[in-house]
Parts: structure tokens; sequence; C-alpha cells
């Protein structure tokens, strides 16, 4: 799997967007599960990928889906969209905070 990652930044969040590609390997995948990291408020996701893919969100992980398989050789491309609130001692500058 591949990652990009886009993230804006506000006064008060981090909305994060990432774009995975899965790669089909030897065989069929039929299923993936993605973990978001804790403290992430989920928003949406979306496929963009040719490969018909279906999701559900299950507590912080994404489990996908692809009801003919994913073929070896072909790529899945997946688009989450996820905020990190940012305390407001750190929108103000007096602290720093970690976002992962």
């Amino acid at each position: 799997m591949d990652q990009d990652t886009s993230v804006t930044l506000s006064a008060h969040e981090a909305a994060i967007a990432r774009t995975l590609t899965l790669h089909g390997e030897a065989g069929t995948t039929e299923m993936a599960s993605v973990t978001l990291p804790a403290g992430e408020t989920f928003l949406g996701a979306q496929s963009t990928g040719a490969a018909p893919l279906e999701w559900k969100q299950v507590g912080q992980a994404l489990e996908l889906f692809w009801p003919r398989g994913l073929a070896a050789g072909t790529d899945a491309i997946f688009v989450v969209r996820t905020r990190k609130e940012i305390g407001t001692a750190a929108a103000e500058g007096a602290v720093s905070e970690a976002i992962a």
C-alpha cells in the first residue's frame, strides 16, 4: 500500500486527507483493513479507482471490500478524510502539540 497525505491547518483543527493506493498481489485480494490514528475523527471516504470498492467503519478502523476481488496487478485508490482538533493553547502558540 502507498499513502499520500495532505494536511490543512486552521486555528482549531488539522484537516487530513489520505490517498491510499492498494496494489493487488498474487491471486485476488477481497478485503483489507485500515486503522485510523487515535484522536482523529472520521469524516468520510471515497473510492476513486477503477476497481469497485465497498467499505464500512468499525470503530477507528475502515474495512475495505472488493465484491469482485482486487486482481493481481490492479490498483485500488481510496481517499480517507479525517480531522484532528488542535488544543486552544496550541492554537494560540503557547505550546506545541504533536499531530500524528
